[in-house]
């Protein structure tokens, strides 16, 4: 005897793939988009640049003041900067004095020499754009004072 498939029961097997497929879909979007952190969370940390700081970036990162950032009617964040800053020092070249030249009267905290499992070792260094240790660029040296990696701490952030 032959069996045979009733269309009505393929249409509500169907349905309910396509309703089961779609809640998963959604309650995956809004898990993901829920858990992602504000990417300017840090604005609710700190205050813009004092304008004697930011002609002197300007100066020093720019070779001029009328950059869109050094020419901005809009309030300018240390953050704004960041990306500036490590464009200018490649990791592997750069070296801490030259770090040190552009950045030195930012300087907020450097470590001991830190030694790791296979010996190597390196030091790091925090600069702090705005002094209130909410929004610091961290420079990572070699032994030999090269540059070996740029972090950005924006506030809580850990």
């Amino acid at each position: 005897m032959k069996k045979t498939i009733n269309p009505v029961n393929c249409i509500f097997i169907f349905l309910g793939i396509v309703a089961v497929v779609g809640f998963i879909a959604i309650t995956a979007l809004f898990l993901v988009n829920g858990l992602r952190p504000d990417p300017e969370i840090w604005r609710n940390e700190t205050t813009p640049l004092p304008k004697e700081v930011l002609t002197d970036l300007c100066q020093k990162f720019t070779g001029e003041t009328s950059s869109r950032l050094c020419n901005s009617d809009k309030a300018i964040f240390a953050p704004h900067f960041f990306p500036i800053i490590e464009g200018a020092f490649p990791v592997g070249y750069s070296t801490f004095d030259e770090v040190e030249a552009k950045l030195g009267n930012y300087q907020k905290q450097k470590s001991e020499m830190i030694t790791l499992g296979n010996e190597e070792k390196y030091f790091r260094v925090w600069y702090d754009l705005r002094g209130d240790d909410k929004t610091t660029i961290i420079f990572h040296f070699s032994e030999n004072g090269l540059v070996r990696r740029v972090v950005q701490y924006l506030g809580d952030d850990e």
